[in-house]
């Protein structure tokens, strides 16, 4: 009977530990996707501020971009 206990006891932790293992493993994934779109958004942004970059020089060049409408 104890050897019946211990191994029931057995297999109920080495279950709980693979579902530990998984949950840890979902956990994992998810802050690696999560730092994925964090530099998906840092590239933009940093594109955004060479796109800025670009900008300003060409209106210190030719003036504002907005002077350049004609009516």
């Amino acid at each position: 009977m104890r050897q019946f206990r211990r191994d029931a006891f057995e297999e109920g932790a080495a279950s709980r530990q693979a579902e530990i293992d998984a949950i840890n493993q979902t956990i994992a994934d998810k802050e690696q996707a999560i730092a994925d779109k964090e530099q998906i958004i840092a590239d933009k942004e940093q594109a955004i501020a060479d796109k800025e970059q670009i900008i300003a020089a060409y209106e210190a060049k030719y003036g504002k971009l907005d002077d350049l409408k004609t009516t």
